[in-house]
């Protein structure tokens, strides 16, 4: 998280608000398209928000560029990975607005799968090698985020991780295919001994034994504690049960 010598577009020696890193597996000229936003009390003069449209706006994630990938091509090979996010990825400057007017899609494009990790920042590049190896094996179309944030105490955050954590994403469309290559990708994290925690909202193979490995059962304990204190009897908790709390044994 040293930005001192990374030349980055903007302000001098101001370090960024939002970092994003997006890498193509099958794209060896490239390094990687970055999204760089700093935080102003005021707008930068003679800057604008994003206008409306129908493409890549600055503040879309990967899954968004798969999303207009999938509206473009009916099947997405690597080569046209490769075509449509060297296209979709233009570069900007001159865009400042809120929260609102930069991230602004609130529907994922075409029938998209995501899956994201939060990893320490001292296992990123390992992970990188792991899942774009992967990837190309498969010659699955998927492409990887990289962005950090600050880490959580939440008691079941997947941003634990101290004191940054990276969120590693994987984008791609919703197949058997990609999802073959997100189990892949899980297995192979295990076996190297990556930490890896779970975006709670994105695919994952977590389960009763596998929610405790990965964020500790200290940490499970607690939650189920503090459910348990706020629902204080079986028929409130069974309300706010549903499947996936059910098969990771978190329901009662």
């Amino acid at each position: 998280m040293d930005f001192a010598d990374a030349a980055l577009p903007g302000p001098d020696n101001q370090r960024p608000f939002h970092f994003q890193l997006v890498i193509n597996p099958f794209d060896d000229a490239a390094k990687g398209y970055i999204t760089v936003m700093y935080k102003n009390s005021v707008p930068v003069v003679g800057s604008k928000p994003p206008s409306p449209s129908s493409k890549i706006a600055p503040g879309d994630n990967a899954l968004e560029v798969i999303g207009v990938m999938l509206q473009i091509a009916s099947e997405i090979t690597p080569a046209v990975v490769t075509h449509l996010v060297t296209s979709l990825y233009k570069e900007y400057d001159g865009i400042c607005g809120t929260h609102g007017e930069i991230f602004t899609d609130m529907a994922t494009r075409g029938k998209a799968a995501s899956t994201a990790m939060g990893i320490p920042l001292s296992q990123v590049h390992n992970a990188i090698d792991i899942v774009s190896r992967l990837i190309r094996a498969q010659r699955a179309p998927c492409v990887i985020s990289l962005r950090y944030v600050c880490s959580s105490k939440a008691t079941l955050a997947f941003t634990s991780h101290h004191p940054h954590t990276c969120v590693f994403e994987i984008d791609g469309p919703h197949s058997k295919q990609v999802m073959n290559t997100y189990q892949q990708i899980w297995r192979a994290f295990d076996d190297a001994g990556i930490s890896y925690t779970f975006h709670w909202g994105k695919m994952n193979n977590l389960d009763a034994n596998r929610v405790r490995k990965l964020y500790g059962g200290q940490r499970v304990d607690a939650w189920i504690a503090a459910r348990r204190k706020l629902l204080t009897n079986p028929k409130l908790r069974n309300v706010f049960a549903n499947d996936i709390l059910r098969r990771m044994k978190m329901h009662d």
